[in-house]
């Protein structure tokens, strides 16, 4: 079975969880709609981007 993507870009995804995520059967009643304000979201944006390295830490070796 093939899952198609919701969000293209990291902000699209945040933004479908603010709003308490897409509704279906395995949904956790615990994630509910959140009224938060723009500068929450880039500030969350910018949190979890500083946490993603911008460059390799090293390259994979080739196996022989």
């Amino acid at each position: 079975m093939r899952r198609s993507r919701r969000s293209k870009t990291l902000e699209e995804a945040i933004d479908i969880m603010w709003k308490g995520g897409i509704k279906n059967d395995n949904l956790d009643p615990k994630l509910k709609r959140r009224n938060l304000r723009p500068k929450d979201l880039s500030q969350l944006v910018a949190f979890i981007k500083s946490l993603t390295p911008e460059k390799k830490l090293f390259e994979k070796p080739t196996l022989p």
